[in-house]
């Protein structure tokens, strides 16, 4: 058995050919020939590295995968649901942009003879 070998739920048994990035690419029979899967995705499910020890590992990335988008799934509603309070309270929806706007100006600070003319002024 080589640590290469690995079995799809539909096309058997195959050899790992690559492993680039993203994609991984894996021969089997030669009625399915190559074909190339999202990496580390296809071990969700379709495809199991015969190695114990590699399929250990690879299930290991998925599931901090899972969290990570169950974390960012989580924020994203928090950040709506907060978006709707705003907007039941305020009657309107914030501005992302006038926050991040606020933060790049400084401050215009008046001079004693600005304030002194708006006093005058009126």
């Amino acid at each position: 058995m080589s640590i290469n070998n690995v079995t799809h739920k539909t096309f058997g048994q195959g050899t790992v050919v690559s492993v680039e990035g993203k994609y991984i690419t894996v021969r089997f029979s030669d009625t399915y020939g190559e074909k190339t899967f999202v990496y580390p995705d296809v071990f969700d499910g379709y495809l199991t590295y015969e190695e114990e020890s590699l399929q250990k590992k690879i299930s290991e990335t998925i599931n901090i995968k899972k969290e990570k988008a169950a974390k960012e799934d989580l924020r994203k509603k928090l950040a709506q649901r907060d978006a709707e309070e705003y907007k039941k309270l305020h009657g309107k929806s914030r501005n992302p942009l006038k926050k991040a706007i606020s933060k790049t100006e400084p401050k215009k600070t008046k001079t004693i003879d600005e304030i002194l003319e708006e006093v005058i002024d009126g």
